[in-house]
């Protein structure tokens, strides 16, 4: 929204009798929650659990009235930003404490979950979820972590006991204890869960995995693939997109409950009512902190944009630091800010001015 508000004062002093409309907006990330919270009437809950490091945190879930569902941001449990970059592991952080703010969802008897999962320090698979929602395997305790996993071991349910949690379980077609509860992922990116795209090679390093441990994270998130997906005789899943997001979450969930993958960004202009509102608009300004490859798998702003083109609406993509020439299209306009990370907020701030001031000196916007 502070960008947003800085954009809208450079447009606003060179075109003082246009209507700027400033939208919070977010794709399955963090922010996500807060983004979708502004078009609903809901209540809030907190509970107390442990973060993707073991540490004692509160984290907060919405139920939304209209909709009869709960609001779930991954990021505010085991979100990268919440771990020092010195502490990022894949073999250590892990998903268990997921489980007891599902499990406090779960016995207010919601059965409809939507789960903002961007923004997030784990690669576990959901391994830490299952462990905290009382998941056993025939053969022993559930893996650490995905450099544990192999392919004969498969997880018993009959071992699982949540008779504690005052929760009504099923065991129909041996697909998932929870049958009638559904998950509506948002996922932030439209990743695959394996290959160089996926959940480990693409995501992996910016979460600590080392040129020595992804090929085995790749491993285990293949072998495990293979167990769920003799669990839950669904032949399309493994070949969902978006399943790559979030270190492969919806794979542990899948065990437990009925899954949907939706594209964060168009989940998000779905529920804000953008469709309706796009032809209003005579120019579309979106952007992020970089322009990139990733962008282009259907993030915000490269979903934003594309909604607008769609309706015949002209915009532009700000991005903070340089694009590659590869990654640019002709559809949009594009405007980078600086080619380094700004020292602190304040230049971030005046950058960001003098380039959309400079952009709209040098472009004309019919308004």
């Amino acid at each position: 929204m502070e960008a947003g508000d800085i954009v809208s004062r450079a447009i606003l002093q060179k075109y003082p009798e246009s209507n700027v409309s400033v939208k919070n907006f977010a794709d399955g990330g963090e922010g996500t929650a807060n983004v979708i919270l502004d078009y609903f009437d809901h209540e809030t809950y907190k509970v107390e659990t442990q973060g993707s490091n073991g540490k004692n945190i509160t984290v907060s879930w919405h139920f939304l009235k209209e909709e009869k569902a709960a609001l779930l941001e991954m990021a505010s449990v085991v979100g990268i930003s919440m771990i020092p970059k010195s502490q990022l592991n894949p073999e250590l952080l892990n998903t268990y404490g997921l489980a007891a703010v599902i499990v406090d969802i779960l016995q207010k008897g919601i059965k409809k979950i939507w789960f903002a999962v961007g923004g997030t320090s784990t690669v576990d698979a959901g391994l830490g979820l299952l462990k905290g929602m009382g998941i056993s395997m025939q053969k022993g305790m559930l893996p650490r972590s995905l450099t544990d996993v192999r392919k004969d071991d498969f997880f018993d349910f009959k071992h699982v006991d949540c008779s504690a949690l005052d929760l009504k379980m099923s065991l129909e077609n041996g697909s998932c204890l929870f049958p009638d509860v559904f998950f509506d992922i948002i996922a932030d990116v439209r990743a695959p869960l394996l290959g160089e795209r996926g959940a480990v090679f693409a995501f992996g390093k910016q979460k600590g995995a080392t040129p020595k441990n992804i090929p085995i994270l790749e491993q285990g998130m293949a072998d495990f693939a293979y167990i769920v997906d003799a669990k839950i005789k669904n032949p399309t899943f493994l070949e969902a997109e978006g399943l790559g997001a979030a270190g492969g979450i919806a794979l542990g969930l899948a065990l437990l409950f009925n899954v949907s993958i939706k594209n964060g960004a168009d989940f998000v202009i779905d529920k804000m009512g953008l469709k309706d509102e796009m032809s209003n608009f005579d120019f579309v300004i979106t952007g992020e902190g970089q322009f990139d490859s990733q962008t282009k798998q259907g993030k915000g702003p490269w979903s934003i944009a594309s909604l607008a083109a769609s309706h015949g609406v002209p915009s532009l993509i700000i991005s903070g630091l340089t694009i590659k020439e590869h990654n640019k299209t002709k559809s949009f306009s594009f405007l980078e800010v600086a080619e380094n990370v700004p020292k602190n907020k304040k230049e971030a701030q005046s950058n960001l001015l003098q380039a959309v001031k400079k952009w709209l000196d040098d472009n004309e916007v019919k308004i």
